[in-house]
């Protein structure tokens, strides 16, 4: 784990065998003696489609993939098919937790213009994430968490994706609860980044 700035974090990953999903655990505990605002923010890059193809033509590989938002919170990408032979592919994400949920798909409204994932936008502009969904010219997972953290108080965010070729198991999956501790078939990694601000208010980001 980490310490950063009274705030105390640890990330478990999860991988299911034989599943085109991930799992993360983030362990947050606030160590200090001061109730802290901590915002959870998870990104990710999509690419929904065969590498080669994203590789070779990435602009022209995201213009056929479209994002939305589903009621139970989950985000989706799904990979319009370019002919009859191709079939659809869907990815998707979730961000369960305390706290009101935030998501952004554009790329564009997340990192800022001349920026990069180093340092987006996003994480230093007041308010919340935009919610913007459909044909993006350059999409990703950006979503986030607010929550009031007493002294002592530990907190547990998960955060799921995963990718199918139909929309009901991809959605199902990822909108499903991380379950128990992992027996020995699947793969478990720990890794964590924290950042914090000094104004009270902590970023933890993964």
């Amino acid at each position: 784990g980490r310490r950063h700035g009274g705030i105390e974090a640890t990330c478990e990953i999860v991988v299911p065998e034989g599943e085109d999903a991930e799992a993360r655990r983030l362990r947050i505990r606030n160590r200090s003696v001061d109730p802290r605002r901590i915002e959870v923010t998870v990104v990710a890059e999509l690419v929904v489609g065969h590498r080669g193809g994203d590789q070779g033509h990435p602009a022209f590989s995201k213009l056929f993939v479209e994002t939305a938002a589903q009621a139970s919170g989950v985000l989706t990408a799904r990979r319009r098919p370019r002919s009859r032979n191709e079939s659809p592919l869907w990815a998707a994400a979730a961000l369960h937790g305390a706290g009101e949920l935030q998501f952004e798909t554009d790329r564009d409204r997340f990192v800022g213009r001349g920026r990069s994932l180093h340092d987006p936008v996003a994480m230093l502009a007041e308010g919340p994430l935009s919610g913007t969904v459909g044909s993006v010219l350059d999409p990703v997972f950006a979503l986030r968490r607010v929550v009031e953290a007493r002294a002592g108080q530990p907190l547990l965010v998960r955060v799921l994706g995963s990718a199918a070729q139909q929309e009901t198991p991809v959605t199902g999956e990822t909108a499903a609860a991380v379950p128990p501790p992992p027996p020995p078939s699947v793969v478990v990694a720990t890794a964590v980044e924290t950042s914090a601000a000094a104004s009270g208010s902590s970023e933890v980001s993964v």
